[in-house]
């Protein structure tokens, strides 16, 4: 098994290398920091296994290292002072990241909701 260094270099390679094979950098990191950040952390899921992640309350989805609470985005390890929660939890909510047309998104009091709804399961 990989240690948790060896692994994060790993990933923060493959991020540099969607920047460094695009002529315009700037609009990769736009494109997925301006509401594709859903499908950001799907090409990590796939790429390297781990969850993805709603970093609540933001309106941003990042992916999670396996094994270690370390998380991702276009930018690279995410750090923030979110609540980390699966996207499961979002239930209909998630085809908002996913640009479904029609998507429902959730107002303040649903937001805070799901969040409630977590740190009941996870935190009592």
């Amino acid at each position: 098994m990989k240690s948790k260094e060896e692994l994060k270099n790993e990933i923060e390679s493959f991020i540099d290398n969607i920047y460094d094979n695009s002529a315009n950098p700037e609009e990769i990191r736009e494109h997925y920091r301006s509401g594709y950040c859903y499908f950001f952390a799907l090409m990590l899921k796939d790429t390297f296994g781990g969850d993805i992640i709603w970093a609540a309350p933001y309106s941003h989805i990042v992916w999670k290292l396996p094994n270690y609470d370390v998380y991702y985005d276009i930018e690279g390890e995410y750090i923030s002072d979110a609540t980390y929660i699966p996207v499961s939890y979002l239930g209909k909510f998630i085809d908002s990241f996913k640009h479904i047309n029609n998507a429902q998104v959730p107002t303040k009091s649903e937001i805070e909701e799901v969040i409630e709804l977590f740190e009941k399961k996870w935190y009592n």
